[in-house]
């Protein structure tokens, strides 16, 4: 998986695909945190291995960003948190990628940016834990243009959940001030899959 990562940064120029941050991550005061829950279901089929997936793209006051979906662990739902600089974030846009792998190893892919159907604008502030939502992502094997290849879901709304599973996954955030974002989502319409 981590080869599928370094494909995407490559395609995506000057945006970044963000890195979550470690267990044991030393918590600054000086900047704000973003967590939410981001999985990925990945398919095989007929003797190929899907490499596909999506991301949500965060746009901050210095660049974009792209928050990676990981296949779920029992232990964690795919909750992630993500140090940012205090500033205005956007999201409004996400990258799905599709890839398939055959048995004597060549690889065929496609990605697409498109607009994500809901939107949220927001100002990070130092000492602030924001939580932006539950996210399912979906790539698909096999998948020809236009046809459903990757896609990802509205947000979910689980707060006080992902809060204490975050606090068990990461608790050196324990003393920062967590903010629910989901009210702020508004529904703009279309680019839910490609």
């Amino acid at each position: 998986m981590r080869w599928y990562y370094g494909f995407l940064v490559l395609l995506m120029g000057c945006s970044t695909m963000k890195q979550s941050l470690p267990q044991d991550a030393q918590v600054s005061m000086g900047s704000a945190y973003i967590f939410g829950s981001f999985e990925l279901e990945s398919h095989k089929l007929l003797g190929f291995t899907c490499a596909g997936g999506v991301a949500l793209a965060l746009k901050g006051p210095t660049r974009e960003d792209f928050l990676a979906f990981d296949e779920p662990r029992h232990w964690s739902h795919g909750v992630k948190s993500y140090s940012v600089v205090p500033g205005e974030y956007q999201l409004n846009k996400w990258l799905g990628t599709h890839s398939r792998i055959g048995k004597d190893g060549g690889q065929h892919t496609g990605r697409k940016a498109v607009d994500y159907p809901f939107s949220l604008s927001f100002t990070a502030e130092p000492g602030t834990l924001y939580y932006i939502g539950d996210f399912d992502g979906r790539a698909q094997c096999m998948c020809a243009s236009g046809k459903h290849c990757a896609y990802i879901s509205a947000p979910n709304d689980n707060f006080n959940a992902r809060l204490q599973e975050l606090l068990e996954v990461y608790p050196a955030l324990k003393d920062l001030r967590p903010v629910n974002l989901m009210p702020q989502f508004v529904y703009t319409g279309g680019g839910g899959d490609l």
